[in-house]
């Protein structure tokens, strides 16, 4: 058989297991996983992701899909680098709700620092990146007293 067919195959599976079941299931593969979620409020979430963590150093990526009732959709998409256990790269959210339009994304820059921003949301972006900004400046300069000090 070939691998097209093959391929085609598993998705029609995975697709009508996916409306059919009414529980969640993973299917896992090499360095990831399919996901596939009913969730009580009857929203449906298919989830593709990936990555590797070798001692906190690696790589992630990852998709999500959420089929909620009255017509909402909403797709996540995220990835990035670990260093040292800390990740570094970005989440991305769009979708429509009751509410409408819904663009975010989030920049992690390691060390539980992560940036806020989005449609509607540019003064929160910019407000955290001026805290960041302040709070290095603030670091550097305990660091230079800190020095000054231990010459004393």
């Amino acid at each position: 058989m070939c691998l097209a067919l093959r391929c085609q195959m598993l998705l029609f599976l995975l697709l009508s297991s996916f409306f059919l079941c009414s529980m969640a299931f993973n299917i896992p593969f090499i360095l990831g996983n399919v996901g596939f979620t009913k969730k009580p409020n009857g929203d449906t979430e298919l989830g593709l992701n990936s990555g590797l963590n070798i001692g906190g150093h690696g790589a992630e990526s990852g998709m999500t899909f959420n089929f909620g009732k009255g017509g909402s959709f909403n797709a996540q998409s995220g990835g990035g680098v670990l260093v040292g256990g800390d990740k570094f790269g970005t989440n991305s959210t769009f979708g429509v709700d009751k509410k409408g339009l819904v663009a975010d994304t989030d920049v992690h820059l390691g060390d539980n620092k992560t940036l806020h921003g989005g449609l509607g949301k540019e003064k929160n972006f910019i407000d955290d990146l001026a805290d960041l900004i302040r709070r290095r400046k603030e670091e550097k300069q305990r660091q230079k007293e800190q020095r000054i000090a231990e010459r004393i």
